[in-house]
């Protein structure tokens, strides 16, 4: 009887280790990147113009009045219910500025990066999905907490158009992101926390095996 409970406590310990230590954190890139722009100076408007092949997003362009700076990660790899964190990762070059909010939308519409206009940006959320307000002046690396933003596009909630990343107010110095395209390194970063559990089944049956194997000692221990 004491060999029994101890096998069962042991396959008690084996599963909790098992849902415990099951996870990995995959780092994604992004597939698209691409500022849409509004004003100009001297007369110029950039409301026509496509930014997607720049090396940063979120940059500032003389006499601009609005930057929407727009990023898409794909995580079709994921299964539904398996995702438990995701930081959005983007490296500062310049701008610093102490006391700066920059808030992250859910985007509405489809988008492409080779053709994205300030004219035919796509809609966004009404209200952030998460947002960063800088401690310091320093540049480098910011990160946005957008779990549940991700979790949405992994467990059907929503359709995967990416995200957009707002200064507010949005209005001059931006903050110059490096965007996929930069050739120094440091690009934009989804970094993703699954957790897939083992199914109850498999583990159910497992356990059934330790306990008809101690049920066979003891009734042969008995004759």
């Amino acid at each position: 009887m004491k060999q029994f409970f101890v096998r069962l406590a042991l396959v008690g310990a084996l599963s909790a280790f098992m849902v415990g230590s099951a996870f990995a954190q995959v780092t994604l890139g992004a597939i698209g990147d691409a500022d849409a722009i509004a004003g100009g100076a001297s007369g110029n408007d950039y409301s026509d113009d496509n930014f997607g092949g720049r090396p940063w997003i979120a940059e500032n362009w003389d006499g601009a009045t609005d930057v929407i700076a727009h990023i898409q990660f794909d995580v079709s790899s994921f299964a539904s219910g398996t995702v438990t964190g995701a930081t959005l990762r983007l490296f500062q070059d310049f701008n610093g500025v102490s006391g700066i909010t920059y808030n992250v939308f859910q985007v509405l519409d489809p988008w492409a990066e080779g053709t994205l206009t300030y004219a035919t940006r796509p809609s966004l959320a009404a209200t952030p999905s998460a947002s960063l307000t800088t401690s310091s002046s320093a540049t480098g690396w910011k990160e946005w907490d957008v779990t549940s933003l991700v979790q949405s596009w992994v467990d059907g909630g929503a359709t995967n158009y990416g995200m957009a990343i707002i200064r507010d107010p949005n209005t001059s110095p931006w903050p110059y992101f490096r965007s996929k395209e930069n050739t120094s390194g440091n690009n934009p970063e989804l970094v993703v926390t699954a957790s897939p559990v083992p199914e109850p089944a498999t583990m159910g049956l497992a356990a059934l095996a330790l306990v008809s194997a101690a049920r066979r000692r003891r009734k042969g221990k008995s004759s």
